[in-house]
């Protein structure tokens, strides 16, 4: 999976559900 940074994170909080 990709890590997103915690800025990307914080304003896409779907990608990082979708990311893990």
């Amino acid at each position: 999976h990709v890590v997103l940074p915690p800025e990307v994170a914080k304003l896409l909080p779907k990608n990082r559900l979708l990311s893990e």
